[in-house]
């Protein structure tokens, strides 16, 4: 978002915040989603930002997922954003778990159509 002239996004205090005011089958899909695909590593992934991952979360569970939504997942299921002040961030996921998400994304979004 662009506020003032320059890009605008939410700190992680007010991402989590708004994530809490979505009903909690949402919170528990996209949580759930996390944590059952995306596995950690110690080093940043710079191939998938939160951006990339949002769309891999919707094709997957079939809702629409803000960024700053996907964010606040991240967060509370444990992962490390190497770029906190940046509008898309970075996160310490294994390129290999971020392929198998995508690909079922792809499957399930396929088998929808």
């Amino acid at each position: 978002m662009i506020k003032h002239g320059r890009e605008w996004h939410l700190d992680d205090a007010e991402c989590l915040e708004q994530f809490k005011k979505k009903d909690a089958e949402f919170q528990e899909k996209v949580i759930q989603w996390a944590e059952s695909r995306l596995v950690k590593m110690k080093t940043k992934n710079p191939c998938v930002t939160s951006y990339g991952l949002k769309h891999i979360c919707e094709n997957t569970i079939g809702q629409y997922v803000h960024n700053d939504e996907m964010k606040a997942a991240m967060i509370l299921c444990g992962f490390t954003s190497f770029n906190k002040n940046e509008l898309n961030q970075f996160y310490n996921i294994t390129k290999k778990s971020v392929k198998e998400a995508r690909q079922e994304a792809r499957e399930f979004y396929l088998t929808k159509k």
